[in-house]
């Protein structure tokens, strides 16, 4: 009777967390949660609070049971809050880029930097395509911004330092190696809109000091950042 009130309790404890179990080759039976299946690996948790997916490969698994109602596809799973440091206009210059995303194909973002002559700053929208698949590595996006469009400091004269500010389109990716991990690497390209008072100023100083004194204005800017997923959407 004892016997069984045990193997009763161990077999709760076990399947509380999940239905799921894979029986390795190794005669060693593992309890969890799979969270997706392909036909060369599992991706799976041995507990709830276990953010890291663990991987194994088919080869080493004679079989596995799934329950249907356990299953939560990892890589449908949607990033909510993402925080990111790098250097360009969605970066504020060089700092942060924090981006949330009340819909999995929309992200409001603020970015906060430095910039040759001081603190700027960018906020803006970022629209893209959610990735759903396991080799889906990259996922495209366009965004709009106001914020910083160019800088300029004229060395030996910081009276003449300015940074203006205005409207950008652009356009980039995220790229994530491995769809299960919370790192991933964005790129980006921007078109500032500039005034013409930010031409005007940029001629102002080429002719007062010469072209090597002030800052080029490129008609594209080009971002690039290390960013991280720090909450998924519940």
């Amino acid at each position: 009777m004892n016997k069984r009130i045990f193997f009763l309790f161990l077999f709760c404890s076990l399947f509380s967390f999940s239905q799921d179990t894979i029986f390795k080759k190794s005669n060693e039976i593992l309890p969890c949660k799979i969270v997706y299946s392909s036909d060369s690996i599992l991706y799976f948790r041995t507990s709830e609070t276990q953010k890291e997916l663990s991987v194994i490969k088919r080869n080493e698994v004679i079989r596995f049971v799934q329950s249907p109602k356990a299953t939560d596809n990892v890589f449908k799973q949607k990033d909510f809050l993402t925080l990111g440091f790098g250097g360009g206009q969605d970066f504020g210059g060089i700092g942060f880029n924090l981006v949330v995303y009340p819909h999995k194909n929309i992200g409001l973002f603020a970015g906060a930097g430095f910039m040759l002559v001081d603190l700027s700053y960018n906020v803006g929208v970022k629209l893209r395509k959610f990735r759903t698949k396991e080799n889906s590595k990259i996922s495209p996006f366009l965004t709009a911004m106001y914020g910083y469009t160019s800088a300029f400091r004229v060395i030996g004269n910081s009276s003449f330092n300015k940074i203006y500010y205005g409207f950008t389109p652009g356009i980039g990716l995220d790229y994530k190696k491995n769809s299960t991990r919370q790192n991933y690497w964005s790129f980006g390209l921007n078109y500032p809109l500039r005034s013409k008072d930010e031409k005007n100023y940029f001629d102002y100083l080429n002719g007062l000091y010469g072209t090597k004194s002030s800052t080029p204005m490129f008609p594209i800017t080009f971002s690039i950042g290390y960013k991280r997923i720090l909450e998924y959407k519940k």
